[in-house]
């Protein structure tokens, strides 16, 4: 079996002190995640599919995003290495509202203390990075 790599982002949005998270209805059953998805191929740096990620997931128009590192993961059909930013949204931000992405999926959006919120693996693995910030 052929083993492809894929690069991807994750984008910590922050209000504050919370964490923006969210439940899809597309895979309800894999818990609280936080937004992020592939980059694109052809180029497109890890930093401006944070951007791009960031609206079509959520709604929501952020700029800047902040480094925070980056991990590779060995999964079974896949080698991916995931790159891991904060973006700060607007304190006017809802505390919660569903986002319909790509005319396919309601996105439950609310914000969440990072501290006792258990995110889906491995998103949450650059938490304590976030933390450091906040």
């Amino acid at each position: 079996m052929r083993v492809s790599e894929r690069n991807r982002v994750v984008c910590y949005i922050t209000r504050g002190k919370q964490l923006l998270v969210f439940k899809h209805d597309a895979d309800y059953e894999a818990g609280i995640q936080v937004p992020g998805g592939g980059i694109e191929p052809g180029g497109e740096s890890p930093e401006a599919a944070a951007i791009r990620e960031s609206p079509e997931e959520t709604g929501l128009s952020l700029k800047n995003p902040m480094f925070l590192g980056s991990k590779r993961y060995a999964f079974e059909t896949s080698n991916q290495h995931w790159h891991f930013f904060w973006l700060e949204a607007p304190e006017s931000t809802p505390d919660s509202w569903e986002h319909c992405a790509e005319n396919q999926y309601t996105f439950y959006h609310r914000f969440a203390n990072p501290k006792t919120t258990e995110i889906y693996w491995p998103m949450g693995d650059f938490l304590p990075q976030l933390e450091e910030h906040l």
